[in-house]
């Protein structure tokens, strides 16, 4: 890409599945590419179950853009722009987060919404996945509502000055469940709908906007233990000095470990009976068989990559 007059587009088609593991992953992807060449283009994704009524964009909509981007001149394709130059994210936070700041900013009205519930800064965050997270199987392993409850007791019993605890499902029943076994303040902003609910009076931009306003407060927060799922990893994005750990296994996704779930750190405990759960919660783990220096982005498939940077030289690549 020469110049930054471009707008990078999907159709709603395209992007079918979570607005953090994969609307927001994609987009990612290719900043890094971006970045290197100062580009700054203007955006038109949308996804099939986010964004306005009005004109389906999720990006800009959900997120605001850090810049105001110059008059596009012609349409570029989100996939194709992945095809040819994918990065693989790594834990380098601070530079993921530099890079990501660089191109979008959390809006002003999510921001306030965040404020409204004040300062959490003695509260331990925790993100918890039920629905398809308790048969996916192939990315992770099924943590029940006990598992969970037994670890955030734990972490509790470490850390006393954490006297709340802000809980993030999309189990409506978690929050009061956890709020039965732990003596701790419990708070919740309510129940979500399952994410690729089919809903044609679901106001979209809303079910993106409470997904986002979930990740600000995760972020937040003085500590986060979190499930497998984009949205409770991306909180490091967000904020890199979070401390925050993931309860169960992150499991190889295609060729590489899956952003950002993968790089958080496992939590690990002293006590036995908890211990134990951790470690059939984290079987297969990627970590078990592979590692790899911190780094923050490269390329994702090298020598296509590479094929690409050559015609770009020559003047041969459209992006």
């Amino acid at each position: 890409m020469r110049d930054g007059n471009v707008r990078i587009v999907t159709d709603a088609d395209e992007l079918q599945e979570g607005l953090f593991g994969q609307v927001i992953l994609y987009v990612f992807e290719v900043l890094p590419y971006l970045h290197a060449r100062g580009a700054r283009p203007d955006w038109a994704i949308r996804a099939k179950y986010y964004g306005g009524a009005a004109d389906g964009l999720v990006i800009p909509g959900v997120l605001d853009l850090a810049y105001q981007p110059g008059q596009a001149k012609r349409d570029v394709p989100l996939a194709l722009l992945r095809e040819r130059h994918c990065a693989q994210l790594g834990d380098d936070w601070q530079g993921l987060h530099d890079i990501w700041s660089t191109y979008f900013r959390i809006p002003p009205r999510i921001e306030a919404e965040a404020d409204g519930l004040g300062p959490l800064g003695d509260a331990l965050g925790v993100h918890y996945r039920g629905t398809d997270k308790l048969t996916a199987a192939w990315d992770t392993n099924p943590v029940s509502r006990a598992d969970m409850a037994a670890i955030v007791a734990d972490f509790r019993h470490r850390r006393p000055a954490l006297k709340r605890v802000f809980v993030a499902s999309d189990d409506a029943g978690f929050a009061s469940y956890l709020a039965d076994q732990i003596d701790a303040e419990v708070i919740n902003l309510g129940g979500v709908d399952f994410h690729k609910a089919e809903d044609p009076a679901a106001d979209l931009n809303r079910k993106a906007d409470r997904a986002l306003l979930d990740c600000v407060l995760l972020s937040r927060c003085a500590a986060v233990l979190k499930t497998s799922s984009a949205l409770g990893g991306f909180t490091k994005v967000l904020r890199p000095s979070l401390e925050i750990y993931r309860c169960a296994a992150s499991k190889m996704f295609a060729d590489i470990p899956y952003f950002p779930v993968a790089y958080v750190p496992r939590y690990r405990s002293d006590d036995p009976q908890v211990a134990a759960i951790l470690e059939r919660l984290m079987q297969d783990d990627w970590t078990d068989k592979h590692s790899q220096p911190s780094f923050a982005a490269r390329p994702r498939y090298a020598r296509r990559a590479l094929k690409w940077k050559v015609l770009e030289m020559l003047g041969g690549s459209p992006v």
